[in-house]
């Protein structure tokens, strides 16, 4: 039975969690919708206040949305709560990764709810960013209830000493081909390269082969030096440290599949192992008698 709650009750959270971030872009969209039609027929200089009437709207308590939101926002405090009540050190339940997530998951919704018991309505656009942003946050909350997702997290975690060797080739690479893709194309008309450090985000989307096409080299040069940066990209960034990061990988995931589950199977598989063993060794010694030989023994 407890089993049974223990795997139900992540599974309900996780379907919460995705539920609470499909239901803020739907949101989202609508919003988007009407915005578009609420500006189409204003000059620029009323768009700010439509736009922010518009956003201030949002927020705004009694729509279907918001009653969604509560909704969701309930249980995640109650969750919270919970788990902090629980924790055997709660300072380091408030401090830790997934507690920190889990608060700033729900603070958007009260540092709303205060303002607008005050009568404030939330005008300023950096704010009203900084909110939304961190509601977002709430997706990194499947991160609890995934097992992948935190053998992911550790794995990053224990390549952190290998990655900045990494990092310096990555930065050397990318200081080498802006000042030679700058001064190959210094001289090629319509430059798209103004500088070496404006040649660093060519020389990044190119090792990284994105290619947003923005800036591109004009003359024969200039491209065969941007062929050899996207080998090296290939090279650096996915050949280096995929040996690396799966290794790791390999290593915590059979560290974290070592449960008791998974150890319950591992001595059946041993105990199965044995019994075979043992009647292997018994048809032996069977074989090895003959037929017509016969064993005495005696106590």
């Amino acid at each position: 039975m407890e089993s049974a709650t223990a795997e139900t009750i992540p599974k309900f959270n996780r379907r919460t969690v995705c539920g609470n971030v499909t239901s803020r872009s739907l949101h989202n969209y609508t919003n988007g919708q009407i915005l578009s039609r609420d500006l189409s027929n204003t000059s620029l200089g009323d768009n700010y206040i439509n736009l922010t009437e518009t956003h201030c709207t949002v927020i705004g308590r009694g729509t279907y949305w918001s009653t969604i939101e509560t909704v969701y926002v309930a249980w995640f405090t109650f969750e919270y709560v919970l788990r902090l009540f629980a924790a055997p050190n709660r300072v380091k339940f408030m401090t830790s990764a997934l507690g920190l997530v889990d608060f700033l998951a729900i603070l958007p919704f009260y540092i709303t709810l205060i303002f607008e018991a005050d009568g404030v309505l939330i005008t300023s656009f950096p704010v009203l960013r900084i909110i939304r942003l961190i509601r977002v946050l709430r997706v990194l909350k499947l991160s609890r209830y995934s097992k992948g997702l935190k053998v992911l997290a550790q794995t990053l975690v224990m390549s952190g000493k290998d990655l900045p060797s990494l990092l310096a080739v990555m930065i050397i690479n990318v200081i080498l081909f802006s000042s030679v893709i700058y001064y190959v194309e210094n001289d090629a008309k319509d430059n798209d390269f103004d500088s070496i450090p404006d040649a660093f985000w060519w020389t990044i989307i190119t090792m990284t082969a994105v290619g947003y096409g923005d800036k591109v080299p004009k003359g024969a040069p200039g491209k065969l030096i941007g062929a050899i940066c996207a080998v090296s990209g290939i090279v650096v960034l996915f050949c280096f440290p995929t040996p690396v990061l799966l290794s790791h990988f390999e290593e915590m995931y059979k560290l974290k599949g070592s449960g008791p589950a998974n150890k319950q199977k591992e001595k059946e598989k041993q105990n199965n192992g044995t019994q075979n063993d043992e009647g292997k060794m018994k048809d032996t010694e069977v074989t090895m008698l003959g037929e017509g030989e016969r064993i005495e023994i005696y106590v």
